[in-house]
């Protein structure tokens, strides 16, 4: 394992380095971190060559009790395993994973035994919760002749970039770059109200005359009604909010049985060459919100029934 190093609201903060026999059991005082939301750097070289650090994980953290919420973005595709999630949302927490990728599947007989786990680079771009494009050229045809694979591409660009990176009180906020992806720019942009607030997802996607899509795979058995979707009731609530901000798509939703048990959602937008969808995940006092988008001034509001609300600045520009 290489050193990581860790910044919080853009300060540098240190290196963290594995040490050998720490997985041994030891006779010491455990304290919770202070440290909440970071943006973590780490090696982009290999286990033979070391490489600079390079953008790897954006971790949102409420704390560090067990129900706290704790949301995980993905920046990279490159070094030991090609992890296909570039700009793409790993986990969301609280508590029991809400949001999570779909991580198994079937095994690769003719391959070694090293090499035929379902795993790491094996793991289709679609499994994960991200932005989705067709596949081109001679690959498309072949896939469409034969039927075999994904018709999605698979092999995203090596680093999202960290276009801003911000840490508050009331909120946190992260906006991401996936470029030049055969001809598209995915920006995400994340923020992560505090106090049991909102987290919101902005995607907004450009580029060639196809149509795009982006995934989500969602806890709990929940149907969709209308844009709203529940992920889980009893009394830890959560539902998640789904505002299309281009010529309004579609939403093809799909049950997801035994160890992947849930529900995948897929959004394909009507507008070819572009995306643009807000996801807003709503708990517990904030389950049943009222969610709306202004156009005219360009923002979102989402509003409680006890009268509580948050007004997003601008989602989806600069």
């Amino acid at each position: 394992m290489r050193p990581r190093l860790f910044f919080i609201s853009g300060r540098e903060v240190g290196y963290l380095s594995a040490q050998p026999g720490v997985e041994a059991p030891v006779d010491l005082v455990g304290h919770s971190p202070t440290a909440g939301t970071c943006l973590l750097y780490s090696d982009s070289g290999l286990p033979n060559q070391q490489g600079p650090l390079a953008p790897d994980k954006i971790v949102f953290r409420d704390g560090w009790r067990e129900d706290d919420r704790y949301l995980l973005l993905n920046l990279r595709f490159t070094g030991w395993h090609r992890y296909k999630a570039t700009n793409a949302l790993s986990l969301f927490y609280k508590g029991e994973p809400l949001v999570r990728e779909i991580t198994t599947g079937d095994f690769f007989d003719w391959l070694p035994v090293g090499r035929s786990l379902f795993r790491d680079k094996r793991i289709p771009r679609e499994n994960l919760n991200g932005f989705l494009i067709p596949r081109t050229g001679l690959v498309s045809v072949l896939q469409i002749l034969t039927g075999i694979g994904s018709r999605w591409a698979q092999d995203p660009p090596y680093y999202a970039a960290v276009e801003d990176f911000q840490t508050g009180g009331e909120f946190d906020y992260v906006h991401t770059r996936l470029a030049d992806w055969h001809g598209w720019q995915h920006d995400r942009r994340v923020y992560f109200y505090h106090d049991g607030g909102p987290i919101v997802v902005v995607d907004d996607a450009s580029g060639s005359s196809q149509q795009a899509a982006l995934t989500w795979h969602l806890a709990g058995e929940g149907k969709m009604e209308g844009d709203r979707l529940s992920l889980r009731d009893g009394d830890s609530p959560v539902e998640a909010y789904f505002v299309p901000l281009d010529a309004k798509g579609y939403f093809e939703t799909t049950s997801n049985p035994g160890e992947n048990s849930g529900v995948s959602v897929v959004y394909l937008p009507v507008a070819k060459g572009r995306l643009h969808l807000v996801t807003v995940f709503l708990p517990e006092q904030w389950v049943g919100a009222d969610v709306k988008w202004n156009q005219e001034v360009g923002t979102l509001r989402v509003e409680n029934k006890d009268g509580a609300s948050v007004v997003l600045p601008f989602p989806g520009a600069e």
